[in-house]
């Protein structure tokens, strides 16, 4: 199985999200292992994840980071994770002590819906002081509308090309959303994991159509 685009998920809290996004040969699973966060998953559950799936890379999704970095790695390390996502608010500092850490660094940046333009200067500007410190961006753009987001295409398509950007989109029809990522050519898509209705089951129309569209025939 082979798909046009690739694809990141993230926020994966049970195995059955797991086993469902590895089944579709995703690139990323994202695991959120920031202390305190209500979507964060301990160790125990992560571990038994990772046990059962193979093949995708695994992400530690920190949010902010500040301070020492050094337990940060040693944890990583013990579990096993090369890849780590942080928000925009962590230092330049935090994110340079990281990668020469030797761990792949994704910043997360969010949309600004300000006016209805959400490519803000700022994110911009970030983005360019830190592409030499980060491996890729997930650029979080799921809370715009189709129709603000469809009148920046130019802009989005501008920005894929300067930098590796994985989108993270609101939910459009899979046609749709094929047609959209030909045109502006991000690194990939980021697609989203969330709880199950009861344990290990969840329904996944949405996303089916998401990667039947990207399946190649």
């Amino acid at each position: 199985m082979i798909l046009q685009h690739k694809v990141m998920a993230s926020r994966l809290t049970n195995l059955t999200d797991a086993r469902y996004f590895a089944a579709w040969y995703v690139d990323y699973l994202g695991v959120n292992l920031e202390a305190g966060n209500a979507d964060s998953v301990d160790s125990m559950t992560f571990m038994a994840m990772k046990e059962w799936v193979e093949g995708p890379e695994w992400v530690a999704e920190l949010g902010f980071v500040e301070g020492n970095v050094e337990s940060v790695v040693s944890a990583l390390a013990e579990w096993g994770i090369k890849n780590v996502q942080v928000g925009s608010f962590s230092s330049n500092d935090v994110i340079k002590n990281l990668s020469e850490a030797g761990l792949s660094v994704i910043l997360e940046v969010s949309a600004s819906s300000e006016d209805n333009h959400f490519i803000s200067p700022s994110m911009v500007q970030k983005m360019e002081s830190l592409k030499s410190g980060v491996k890729c961006f997930r650029w979080d753009l799921s809370s715009i509308s189709l129709e603000v987001l469809f009148e920046q295409t130019k802009e989005i398509k501008n920005i894929c090309s300067m930098h590796p950007i994985w989108l993270d989109l609101p939910y459009m029809e899979g046609e749709r959303l094929l047609s959209f990522l030909n045109d502006v050519q991000p690194m990939g898509l980021a697609v989203k994991g969330g709880p199950e209705e009861k344990v290990g089951f969840k329904s996944y129309d949405e996303l089916d159509d998401v990667f039947e569209a990207l399946e190649i025939d």
